[in-house]
């Protein structure tokens, strides 16, 4: 089956065929499907919100019979495609539909060597393991469309991001494709359309579900040593496996697969490697970087003791070679060889990270992961770390100079409830994981600065934010450090140009949770995510522990919402228009407080019990508070949280917002979930508080996940998705794309 990015619903021709043969009916063109048969729908305008970089890219794949062309792997964010034409990568997974999220990324690339044109790519597509297999897909056209081979199996690019490529097509044979999967080694003789496991190879130990690595690690073929002929085939193969004693252990074949031995004292916790022209298989390692020559191993003095990632041979002359070492920390030292291995120098270098304003030099080079020669640029090397794609053309100089190559490729992830649309000054704030959060005063061009830079070190998330409605241009925020450490809270009042910290905080180990802000911006109440709720009303020089707040064992509230930062509960919101604030403690019960948020009572009882809610009031309603339970659909209240109505139809809401409506008195609502009748997930928009809705998506493709949603406060129709992987997308009518 062959998706085509540029069909609305890619499996429609083909069921329709199905259905025509068993039924025996005549086949006519199919009318291209609304989102819901029964729902209206208004064509949307989708682009993403430009940040730049902000995830792991494990892998670069440069073609080596194709000038310019190359691809990079991301560890959540989906598969790009380098076009030297427009300077700029070309995402090529953005076919996938709802149901496929768990497909965004791939954790094995691999083109053929042997394909003058480069249009052959495989893809084995999957981000976790939890519960679902991924799937391995084949272009013909290097990327543009998909043929689904329809073999599945456990992948987890998101857990595995230093693991190298391990699907290899024989340069000797175009046909024969190997996979070292999460399920052992696997092997296609007929171009990728069919596979079975190798027998007799090491399996290690099989737990693909898990976490921790499982099954085939590492997987190599040597090129050089001989071919097998019936069928043909290179004679020499490397596979490392991980056995249950969380070891790594690597073994050989000089049979073409047929049979395999164990290598003695190969170093443990290898991660990735290449074979050179003479036969020598080199190898990083938690120890450092080794070399076998089908005899020995030989470790090169000063690169030992330090656990190494990348490893790259230059193609057209392998006696030089470059490593970078790994950890989980910013400008990794860097190392060339000019005579295959035998000493080595460190690289001295600069970064002009320029393109992306917001980048700090210090977090360049942040867990390198590849670094690969141009084979049609002596000297020019790629290599890619924690969040970007950085060149030079000449790795050989005295002082390298590198330069991002972030141009369209947007793998931030979204967070907490950092996602806030503002109705005056920047349209949009956002809270993000591993990059911290920006303030997003221009929806055209990169963030100048992230609010980590404001307010906290670097490696802040920003989980939680609100604006006093009265004078948004006074905005508060709270992070955490590092996704589980303290952290703090900060306010500007010109609109997120300038910020201070809270003077003080509640708890030494106050950080994350979240946070919500009076109209008038007197008030801030902090759920400090495990170590207390607090109202200040002097801008935090001083804190109150608040009262009459339970969580849902009826316990005094220690926090509505958990520390973690992959934690999208809402539980805690100011009132937009009267000053009141609002809980839900995950049972059944409604909190108000009209004391600034210091004492707390229970107003309604009667809301369903779920771990999974979300409070939003209404903008320019005095009491109109919405609250979504995820299964329990979406509930209403015009009176404060006395009482509450159930939304019709709504079968299920996971998020929801407001924006600008057509006229000042009624806004807009925007909604991801599902309706009865309809079992797939969609987005939608209301212009009249919920009686009828529109669907404004497309089913059969939207980039990656939602994990956070705002309509936009400044024009009407607009609404910014945060997703788990591709960014934040900016949606408007197809009449008026958001600009």
């Amino acid at each position: 089956m062959r998706h085509d990015p540029d069909s609305p619903f890619p499996l429609l021709p083909m069921l329709i065929r199905t259905l025509a043969r068993l039924l025996a009916l005549p086949l006519v063109a199919a009318a291209p499907l609304l989102a819901q048969a029964s729902r209206p729908s208004e064509a949307y305008d989708w682009r993403n919100v430009p940040i730049g970089g902000g995830g792991s890219i494990p892998t670069i794949t440069f073609h080596p019979k194709v000038k310019d062309l190359a691809y990079i792997t991301t560890d959540v964010g989906g598969v790009y495609r380098w076009d030297a034409e427009s300077n700029s990568w070309i995402q090529l997974l953005d076919w996938l539909s709802f149901d496929e999220r768990h497909l965004n990324s791939a954790q094995s690339l691999a083109i053929d060597p042997n394909d003058e044109t480069g249009n052959i790519l495989y893809l084995a597509l999957g981000t976790d393991s939890w519960s679902e297999k991924g799937e391995i897909v084949k272009s013909t056209d290097r990327g543009r469309t998909f043929i689904r081979t329809g073999h599945q199996v456990f992948t987890a690019s998101n857990w595995q991001q230093t693991q190298s490529n391990t699907m290899q097509v024989d340069p000797h044979n175009s046909d024969l494709i190997y996979y070292g999967s999460r399920e052992g080694l696997l092997v296609s003789t007929d171009a990728g359309m069919r596979w079975r496991p190798v027998a007799n190879a090491p399996t290690g130990d099989l737990q693909p579900q898990r976490k921790a690595a499982s099954g085939v690690v590492f997987f190599a073929i040597d090129p050089w040593s001989g071919v097998l002929e019936n069928p043909r085939r290179s004679r020499v193969l490397y596979l490392g496996v991980h056995d249950s004693a969380q070891r790594t252990r690597l073994h050989r074949s000089t049979d073409g697969g047929a049979s395999w031995s164990e290598i003695a004292d190969a170093p443990q916790g290898l991660v990735r490697g290449r074979v050179n022209r003479h036969g020598e298989l080199w190898i990083t390692h938690r120890q450092g970087v080794s070399r076998y020559d089908g005899r020995s191993w030989f470790t090169p003095e000063g690169l030992e003791r330090e656990s190494h990632v990348q490893i790259g041979i230059d193609p057209n002359n392998h006696d030089r070679m470059l490593v970078s070492r790994h950890w989980w920390g910013f400008l990794c030292p860097m190392f060339l060889s000019e005579d295959r291995g035998l000493t080595w120098r460190k690289i001295e270098d600069t970064h002009d990270h320029s393109a992306v304003p917001w980048y700090p030099s210090k977090k360049a080079r942040s867990s390198t992961f590849a670094a690969e020669f141009n084979p049609f640029a002596p000297g020019e090397v790629w290599y890619s770390d924690w969040y970007m794609v950085w060149r030079t053309r000449d790795i050989t100089a005295p002082q390298v100079q590198w330069s991002m190559m972030p141009w369209n490729i947007e793998e931030t992830v979204g967070i907490g409830d950092g996602l806030v649309g503002l109705p005056q000054g920047a349209p949009l704030l956002s809270g993000l994981a591993d990059v911290g959060g920006f303030v997003h005063h221009d929806l055209l061009n990169y963030p100048a600065r992230t609010l980590s830079d404001h307010a906290f070190d670097f490696n802040a998330a920003i989980t939680g934010a609100d604006f006093a409605e009265k004078n948004p241009s006074t905005i508060v925020i709270v992070a955490v450090r590092d996704w589980v450490r303290s952290g703090n809270g900060a306010i500007t009042e010109d609109g997120g140009r300038t910020w201070k910290n809270f003077p003080s905080l509640p708890h030494p180990e106050a950080g994350g949770g979240r946070v919500a802000i009076s109209p008038d911006g007197r008030h801030i109440v902090w759920d400090t995510a495990g170590n207390g709720i607090y109202a200040t009303a002097d801008r935090g020089a001083t804190w109150t522990r608040v009262r009459g707040l339970r969580n849902a064992r009826g316990e005094e509230a220690g926090s509505m919402v958990d520390r973690f930062i992959f934690n999208y509960q809402s539980p805690l919101a100011a009132d937009r228009v009267n000053g009141h604030f609002y809980a839900q403690d995950g049972a059944s019960n409604f909190y108000r407080s009209e004391d600034g948020g210091v004492n707390w009572r229970v107003v309604n009882s009667d809301l369903p019990r779920s771990a999974e809610r979300k409070i939003k009031p209404v903008p320019g309603r005095a009491g109109e508070v919405w609250v979504a339970f995820e299964r329990h659909g979406l509930h209403r209240s015009t009176d404060g949280g006395a009482t509450f109505e159930r939304l019709p139809g709504i079968r299920h809401a996971t998020y929801f917002g407001f924006g600008k409506g057509r006229d000042a008195r009624t806004p807009s609502a925007y909604l991801y979930g599902r309706f009865e009748g309809d079992e797939r997930e969609g987005i939608y928009r209301s212009d009249d508080l919920g009686r009828t809705w529109i669907a404004i998506h497309d089913y059969a493709r939207f980039p990656n996940k939602p994990q956070g949603l705002a309509g936009c406060r400044q024009v009407h129709g607009r609404v910014f998705i945060a997703t788990g992987g591709r960014g934040i997308f900016q949606g408007a009518p197809l009449a008026s794309p958001a600009r």
